[in-house]
């Protein structure tokens, strides 16, 4: 019997929670870090290309969306980079927020807010830095 070797041409990457910072980007300006996101949580149809979400923000002694008051649509970033240097970004086009909820209990040790969100399309950028 012949012994069969199996070759691998493909190699995935995997990204956890940790490795995932969210920051936003205006037209024809810097992104900035929105270093106090907890959780998001999004679905695109592939009819009308519409994205709709939820961002969970942790309270610090600020509001997280106090940037973003006024400024018009921006692009939601997703950057990634786990420890063997693989690099992954998610971008979703013109969000605007929608909504707001903040709620807390006497069992949490946190005060969250969430804001749902609505954008136009999903683009994921493999190896790349923005």
């Amino acid at each position: 019997m012949e012994e069969t070797k199996e070759v691998f041409s493909k190699s995935y990457a995997s990204f956890s929670g940790r490795d995932v910072k969210c920051c936003f980007k205006f037209r024809d300006q810097e992104p900035f870090w929105v270093g106090e996101t907890q959780a998001i949580s999004f679905h695109e149809d592939f009819l009308t290309y519409e994205v709709k979400g939820t961002l969970v923000f942790i309270i610090f002694d600020k509001d997280p969306l106090e940037r973003i008051r006024g400024e018009g649509p921006l692009d939601l970033i997703l950057k990634m980079a786990n420890e063997y240097g693989s690099l992954m970004n998610i971008v979703i086009h013109n969000v605007e927020f929608t909504r707001r909820h903040l709620g807390t209990s006497a069992d949490d040790l946190i005060f969250e807010q969430s804001v749902d969100f609505a954008g136009v399309g999903v683009e994921f950028i493999n190896g790349a830095n923005l």
